[in-house]
């Protein structure tokens, strides 16, 4: 009986929503730029707009973050994203486009490989460390079942929580570690943590704030990291999960042979206590931003590419390479000192080896490009075809 009226008032809630025609409700998109804006039609919107996934996640949930943020200085934004798994299913007329649009043609057909195998990893393990400072290799991990971050409740948020402190626990060697629950961190703490780089600040981004991924912070939030402060785990920040390996220097094939150790140990553990992480042979790794499907891979190094980067040609270099710049400081930021944050473009249809085969790649001949150019010399026979 009480799920009959659950039913009805949730279909009450919805008959409240619908009491506006689809023009009436139709955002204005035109003067944004992002993803969602170029794929969602008023058409579109009033076939999809009293759909919702079992959750109760709407069309409107879906697209409000991109909405209220019509475009990024440097980045082309994706506009929307998934509350539960079922998001992508419930509502694809909008998320195979843009799927579709920011994944290089990925179409609704293709099947995503994963390969988490380091051994197929060709070189990686020399990077000059005269120009790489740091390596890293991230990605996301959704647990199946629960809602995401943008829809969760608090008390899925805290289940999440603490099934990862007990499964991160069981890790040992040196993936042994410890979980630092936000809101009890002392400032000795909080302050070592910025200091390693490790910790996600308050999401202050207006693209997280509005996609309500901030609600009650920082309540069931949290850092897990190693002894040696080279594998870590956020949880419940932008996904359930975000699991990083890093170090000093151009070692990538170590950090990546970590990452690969780690995560599928990670995976097991998770089993074992009955909840497996969300995977579909199409999408891949199942995330909040659909930016992040597929492997949710994200290899980057911080690199010196003080001439490289002056040169006329960089943005197309990049481009052929299949590779992306950031600043330093974040997706929001600018480079400083001719110091980039260099990462794959792709995560989804390529497997985690091939992205950061791709990085490896070319880093090493944009590290050459540079020593050319630092000697005066010219790279014009140095540009890569397009992968």
């Amino acid at each position: 009986h009480s799920n009959h009226i659950q039913k009805s008032s949730r279909s009450y809630q919805m008959h409240l929503k619908l009491k506006y025609t689809a023009e009436q409700e139709y955002p204005d998109l035109s003067q944004h730029n992002n993803h969602m804006a170029k794929v969602l039609t008023s058409e579109m919107y009033a076939n999809l707009r009293d759909k919702e996934t079992s959750s109760g996640f709407t069309l409107d949930d879906v697209i409000q973050t991109g909405v209220d943020n019509p475009g990024h200085p440097f980045i082309m934004t994706v506009g929307c994203v998934a509350g539960d798994e079922e998001t992508y299913e419930v509502f694809k007329d909008l998320m195979d486009p843009v799927i579709e649009d920011r994944h290089g043609g990925y179409k609704p057909t293709d099947k995503h490989k994963t390969d988490l195998n380091p051994d197929n990893l060709q070189g990686g393990d020399d990077l000059d460390p005269n120009y790489v400072l740091s390596s890293r290799v991230r990605t996301g991990r959704s647990i199946r079942g629960f809602c995401l971050p943008p829809h969760c409740s608090r008390g899925e948020r805290r289940t999440i929580e603490n099934l990862s402190i007990e499964t991160l626990a069981s890790l040992e060697g040196d993936l042994k570690g410890k979980y630092y629950a936000l809101k009890n961190m002392t400032e000795e703490e909080q302050q070592q943590l910025i200091d390693d780089h490790f910790l996600f600040d308050k999401p202050v981004s207006p693209l997280l704030l509005a996609s309500g991924m901030a609600r009650d912070w920082p309540d069931g939030r949290g850092i897990w990291h190693n002894d040696n402060k080279t594998f870590l785990v956020w949880v419940n920040e932008e996904d359930h999960l975000r699991v990083i390996s890093m170090q000093k220097g151009g070692n990538m094939r170590e950090v990546f042979t970590r990452f690969c150790t780690g995560l599928t140990k990670i995976e097991e553990l998770f089993k074992e206590r009955g909840h497996e992480f969300m995977w579909n042979e199409h999408l891949g790794y199942i995330l909040t931003c659909p930016s992040n499907l597929g492997t949710g891979l994200r290899a980057g190094v911080h690199v010196k590419l003080p001439n490289v980067s002056k040169h006329e040609k960089f943005g197309e270099i990049l481009k052929r390479l299949r590779l992306q710049k950031r600043g330093t400081g974040g997706v929001d930021t600018a480079a400083v000192g001719g110091v980039f944050d260099i990462s794959n473009a792709d995560r989804l249809g390529f497997s985690e080896v091939e992205l950061v085969q791709m990085v490896v790649d070319g880093v090493n001949l944009l590290v050459e490009m540079e020593k050319r150019l630092e000697a005066g010399e010219s790279i014009d026979d140095m540009m890569p075809e397009q992968k």
